[in-house]
């Protein structure tokens, strides 16, 4: 025997085995001719290769041969890229080009023809869509921080309280702050023009007390002058320091007032700085 006739391979289409009478293939380059006014001689653009396809004269014979047909065309029928094992250039992952043709006639009985048509398929290497896992970190740490300022508006007593509380309170906000300022810049020469309104008993007449206080902070960390993960870790030491202050003994019934207040306010800056710190995260560049 040939030696040629002992490499040939028995041809399947996703297991389902068939005869191949003939087949003709066709691959090579991509190319575009561009031809030019005045100008003789063209030129060619490569665009890359071209599909490797594949046509293919297909039968299957026998007393059986109707339910053999039947199951390659159900294996043709399916969806999606399969395994052809071609006679001649073995096993090939491939998808159908074009619908597959069966051809039946009393001269041939007992036989069914098949035209395939196929194309060599290969894992998508097309751009695909991906999540932005820095925009949505960026997302989701801005409705903390909305959240977070909410919650705080939702505890701070500061309606109907003696002057002397919101006094006490403000002092607090000023406290944190100012430790924000050293933390993140080492001096709080700038803390009052930041606070701008919210002086005294101005903070009552604000729409959200919270979101007031987040605006400063992040004016603090925008005028730091830092690279973005040095900031981020600024954020996280602020995120672990004590805020409250001791509240005086003396001041009688509002003492409770003053310290509820001054727990809040401690809470929103550490929640306020740990979003800041993971914003910040996203866009920081590693030094390696």
């Amino acid at each position: 025997m040939d030696l040629w006739k002992m490499q040939l391979r028995a041809a399947s289409f996703r297991g389902v085995s068939f005869g191949v009478t003939a087949d003709e293939s066709e691959g090579g380059r991509r190319t575009v001719t561009h031809e030019f006014p005045q100008r003789e001689a063209p030129y060619v653009e490569d665009l890359g290769g071209a599909p490797r396809r594949f046509t293919v004269q297909a039968f299957v014979l026998g007393r059986d041969y109707m339910s053999r047909r039947d199951a390659l065309e159900a294996a043709l029928q399916q969806p999606g890229p399969g395994t052809l094992v071609h006679p001649w250039y073995g096993e090939v992952q491939v998808s159908q080009t074009a619908p597959y043709k069966v051809r039946h006639s009393a001269q041939d009985g007992g036989m069914a023809v098949f035209q395939l048509f196929f194309c060599r398929d290969t894992e998508p290497n097309s751009p695909a869509a991906s999540v932005n896992q820095g925009l949505r970190a960026r997302l989701e740490a801005g409705t903390a921080g909305l959240l977070a300022c909410d919650s705080f508006d939702s505890v701070l007593r500061l309606a109907g309280q003696a002057e002397w509380a919101v006094s006490q309170t403000y002092s607090l906000i000023v406290d944190a702050v100012s430790t924000v300022q050293a933390i993140m810049h080492g001096d709080v020469s700038t803390v009052a023009d930041l606070l701008g309104a919210a002086t005294g008993y101005d903070l009552m007449p604000l729409a959200s007390v919270g979101q007031h206080l987040w605006s400063v902070l992040q004016d603090i960390g925008g005028q730091s002058g830092l690279s973005d993960a040095a900031v981020s870790g600024r954020w996280a030491s602020v995120a672990r320091t004590d805020f409250l202050q001791t509240v005086p003994d003396n001041v009688g019934s509002q003492r409770a007032v003053i310290q509820s207040n001054g727990q809040a306010v401690e809470s929103l800056v550490r929640r306020l700085a740990l979003v800041e710190s993971a914003r910040a995260a996203t866009t920081a560049q590693p030094a390696s």
